[in-house]
């Protein structure tokens, strides 16, 4: 094999007129390894690019990690020749910096996911979380992104330990089953790399309450960091920013204690995991170097110590803060829950959600509720469910129903069919996870941004498209709508009583049953696409769903050829038999599950059936006469007599609540599932909880229903990279007016 052989077709080896210097010293020989420095040809003494373990197999790897390179370039250099190696790694590190160079949404991505840990870390450092806990908690909230966009290095270690200060070394990957105690302090640090682009962070939290001298040293060090970001800027040499530092940490009486402040490279192309850059290094800041800023007081006599660590980017006349989340001390148990960030399984997974109405957006809030980052994307004149409210209920000028199945969610307006608004829905679909659209089918390829459109700017995207009746077929240009699914899937001539017209469920059961199709086949598309890396389109419509959902029912129609008659009376099911039903109470109603009817009346004192013949649990034949003697003897007592009497001897039974009984039921109480929350123009919103229970990964409303278009312009910023004066621009020039989205 040949350099010439793995190079991308049209790429020729002159095109990178690189060379390679390998300069072996102590601390590399002690580790066993060798380092590699590549140097752009004509500037001698000025490292563009990365340094590299290589081992005795010549495989680059990290930390123990997988190879960080494709396996065909491992083998080439597995193969060549002890005279032949620098020039084929001189080719793979050539290759490498042709795959990754200049791709800054990539560092962007990566802090992207250290934000998350970070969150995670703070709302862990409570008392009563475990070691392993906390651990696990916080490598959950970075690999939910791994294998999905391409994170190739990701590890957090919390370093933990009992007392006034942390240790600093070896307490990575702590799993023990020790609860955090109040004041004990905890040290997040954190490596991470997407695509070739490295993060450093560190932060220190006091678990619960701090105490004062933890209180004094994380000043100091705050202090100190904010002193070295200040010098930072092309042309200040590295000993000076070190030096401010150190000078602020000795006034204070620590500096015996004082490391470094400038740590070793990271970010774009390159990471330096060898010895940290000398406090007395000549180098000078430029343009474009990543590097960490990390200043701490640790060792000694004190025992431990605190750092913090954070990632900058030198600009032309200054810095970037590439990591402006979360420092700070303390953080209180109530603080956490009240944050306004994700939570659950799902955090750190990204949805752009075009959908309207119900099906969709109650599907895009089911994956928000369980921490997915939902950028709801709207027209001008905002969702369909603005302007339509169950009872034409619009409390304060908003829609009830809008507000019931947008919570968790980020509004940004785009007008699609401008070419401006088109740029930014794609550039907001290139970074994120998954894509689910409820438009009639053909509407998102006429406005260009259909599945195959979007294959190009995110290969690896998830595609969801939910419709009336599919993609295709005969119907594909009907309008799609729940009442309409219903009708066209038969199941309402189960509903109602004989000699009733069919009757259609008052809950929009096609819609809403959609949602949860579409939450199912997103899960098990993004399972396939972490085992193999490959994104897939999916179709799901209303007619289906309800289709599906009768699966009992149609397959005994299949068998029988037709359905039995309904009942007169108040049995729910006309495939079910006595006593299954709803009865009379003399203070309400009474439900009744398949129970056999003889012990049944046993208990409500009805010797007619104490027969073996009525031993049953189904019984078809004469069905409406049977409830309608059962009916006459549970008018006689109240629903909770029955109760007490029926429950004793285990017969399936429940009192019938409406709304306003539901929500006082002690069990709804106990289950937590009316939950309520501030929402801007509202106020207090009552609405339901969350249906399912995450023991590791709670879930919480973190997010009202949002306003038309209120994180616009956080969005163009986080997904568009658009500057403010950008933003400025797109909304004067986009068709919606900037108080809207704003």
């Amino acid at each position: 094999m040949e350099p010439e052989d793995i190079l991308p077709p049209g790429i020729t080896i002159e095109k990178f007129p690189w060379g390679i210097i390998t300069c072996p010293d102590p601390w590399e020989i002690l580790q066993g390894k060798i380092k590699v420095q590549l140097i752009r040809q004509g500037l001698q003494n000025k490292p563009v690019s990365f340094i590299r373990h290589i081992g005795g197999s010549a495989h680059c790897r990290m930390s123990g990690e997988q190879p960080l390179l494709p396996a065909n370039l491992l083998d080439l250099l597995d193969r060549v020749s002890e005279g032949g190696f620098a020039d084929s790694l001189a080719t793979l590190l050539q290759l490498y910096e042709y795959k990754t160079s200049g791709d800054r949404a990539a560092l962007r991505l990566t802090h992207q996911v250290a934000r998350r840990a970070v969150e995670a870390f703070y709302d862990l450092a409570q008392p009563g979380v475990t070691e392993k806990e906390m651990a696990c908690g916080i490598e959950s909230a970075v690999q939910a992104m791994t294998g999905t966009k391409g994170i190739r290095f990701a590890k957090a270690w919390p370093m933990i330990q009992s007392g006034d200060l942390t240790s600093y070394a070896g307490r990575y990957n702590r799993t023990t089953e020790r609860e955090l105690h109040t004041s004990d302090l905890v040290l997040l640090e954190m490596g991470l790399c997407v695509d070739g682009y490295w993060a450093d962070i560190t932060r220190t939290a006091a678990v619960g309450q701090s105490t004062v001298r933890q209180e004094e040293l994380f000043g100091i060090v705050s202090a100190a960091q904010q002193k070295a970001l200040s010098m930072l800027r092309p042309g200040v040499a590295m000993s000076a920013v070190d030096a401010v530092a150190r000078e602020h940490i000795t006034k204070a009486g620590y500096g015996q204690f004082f490391n470094h402040v400038l740590g070793h490279h990271t970010g774009f192309r390159y990471h330096d995991p060898g010895p940290l850059l000398s406090p007395t290094s000549t180098g000078i800041l430029e343009e474009g170097m990543v590097l960490t800023v990390e200043p701490g007081i640790y060792g000694g006599e004190i025992g431990g110590g605190v750092r913090i660590e954070d990632n900058v980017l030198i600009t032309g006349n200054g810095y970037e803060l590439l990591s402006p989340y979360s420092s700070t001390l303390t953080r209180t148990a109530q603080e956490a829950a009240d944050s306004s960030t994700a939570n659950g399984p799902l955090k750190g997974l990204v949805v752009a959600d075009f959908t309207q109405l119900a099906q969709g957006p109650w599907a895009t809030q089911m994956l928000g509720d369980m921490g997915a980052d939902i950028i709801k994307i709207e027209p001008p004149k905002g969702d369909w469910f603005r302007h339509y409210a169950y009872g034409n209920l619009y409390p304060q000028g908003e829609s009830i129903s809008f507000i019931c199945f947008n919570r968790n969610k980020r509004s940004i307006v785009l007008d699609l069919k401008t070419e401006k608004g088109r740029q930014a829905a794609l550039k907001i679909v290139a970074k994120a996870d998954v894509v689910i659209e409820n438009f009639r089918p053909g509407v998102m390829d006429r406005l260009g941004i259909g599945y195959e459109a979007l294959k190009v700017v995110n290969p690896k995207i998830i595609y969801c498209g939910s419709s009336g009746y599919g993609p295709t077929g005969p119907y594909v240009d009907r309008p799609g709508q729940d009442l309409l699914a219903q009708s066209l899937a038969g199941g309402i001539f189960l509903n109602g009583k004989k000699n009733d017209i069919p009757v259609v469920t008052a809950v929009g059961q096609a819609d809403l049953l959609t949602s949860l199709f579409i939450v199912q086949s997103l899960l098990a598309a993004l399972y396939h696409r972490e085992r193999t890396g490959t994104g897939q389109r999916i179709d799901a419509c209303l007619l289906n769903s309800v289709i599906a959902f009768h699966v009992q029912e149609i397959t005994a129609f299949l068998l029988k050829g037709a359905n039995p008659e309904r009942s007169a009376y108040a049995i729910p099911n006309p495939w079910l038999g006595a006593p299954y039903g709803l009865y009379e109470t003399s203070d309400g109603y009474i439900a009744i599950g398949m129970n056999s009817v003889r012990k049944l009346a046993g208990l409500v004192g009805l010797e007619k059936y104490d027969t073996e013949q009525y031993a049953s649990n189904n019984i078809m034949e004469g069905r409406d006469e049977i409830w309608k003697d059962f009916n006459g003897r549970f008018k006689e007592r109240s629903t909770q007599q029955w109760l007490d009497i029926l429950l004793a001897q285990d017969i399936w039974c429940s009192q019938v609540n409406s709304f306003g009984e539901m929500v006082k039921d002690p069990q709804v109480i106990h289950n937590e599932m009316i939950r309520q929350y501030d929402h801007p123009t509202v106020g207090k919103v009552a609405t339901t909880g969350f249906s399912v229970r995450f023991s590791e990964t709670p879930q919480r409303i973190y997010r009202p229903a949002p306003l038309l278009g209120q994180h616009s312009a956080e969005i163009l910023k986080e997904f568009c990279e658009y500057s403010d004066s950008e933003i400025e621009d797109f909304f004067k020039k986009e068709a919606n007016p900037k108080e809207a989205v704003k």
